[in-house]
């Protein structure tokens, strides 16, 4: 249980874009890519479910 509340906290930070925390300038950078990429694959997923659910 403590590990699925570890793992759902880290992928709503991820998530969410939580780039507050004091890290070094490396590691928010990294952050807002890996951010960019996952949203880029959520929208991505949406689209392509919305556009074959329709045919």
């Amino acid at each position: 249980m403590k590990t699925l509340k570890k793992t759902f906290f880290i992928l709503r930070w991820f998530l969410i874009g939580k780039m507050h925390c004091d890290v070094p300038l490396w590691c928010k950078k990294m952050f807002k890519t890996i951010n960019c990429f996952l949203w880029l694959i959520i929208l991505f997923s949406v689209i392509y479910t919305y556009v074959f659910l329709m045919f």
